[in-house]
């Protein structure tokens, strides 16, 4: 187990490079002039070369890309964000505990609701016609007295290749929008 863990994290360095190199080039080929953000309304072009050799981007491309890289591989230094003249690694780690927060309660939404739809429906074919609608009228009643509008509600089987059809031309309708 350990060598497949080891061999997966040791797959997982080249398409970090990968994913590095993409973002530098699309952050490097963005339109407009990063040193402007920096500059005052009346400057000269000394001022402006001083500030673009102390942000590095006087440097060829490949120079940029190799500080880069190596910056967040020796010192997890993502950079400094050309808008707010911050840190990208503050920024991240500022909003990091909200993001989680975001992740962990949609997590806990998408359990509470689709976890009891999936047992209800996925039970529904074990039953017999009759049980099978008074199953679903009940569930339909139960959500009214919560809810001021009702889901669309599909009973499907596997075993019976039932309801698939209604589901499909569902989802058609929604892809429709």
């Amino acid at each position: 187990m350990i060598k497949y863990i080891l061999k997966r994290l040791l797959q997982m360095i080249p398409v970090l490079i990968g994913v590095m190199i993409i973002v530098f080039s699309l952050s490097y080929l963005m339109p407009g002039d990063p040193v402007l953000n920096q500059m005052p309304d009346n400057y000269t072009q000394e001022q402006y070369d001083e500030v673009q050799h102390e942000m590095g981007l006087d440097q060829p491309f490949l120079v940029q890309l190799g500080q880069y890289i190596w910056g967040v591989v020796t010192r997890f230094d993502l950079g400094t964000s050309y808008m707010t003249n911050r840190a990208v690694t503050t920024s991240i780690a500022e909003r990091v505990w909200v993001t989680i927060r975001l992740g962990v309660l949609s997590v806990g939404v998408t359990v509470l609701l689709g976890i009891p739809f999936g047992i209800i429906f996925t039970k529904a074919d074990k039953l017999s016609k009759t049980q099978r609608e008074k199953s679903v009228e009940r569930f339909r009643t139960a959500l009214a007295q919560q809810w001021e509008e009702l889901p669309p509600m599909f009973v499907s089987s596997g075993e019976r290749g039932t309801g698939r059809e209604e589901i499909l031309g569902f989802i058609g309708e929604c892809l429709d929008v």
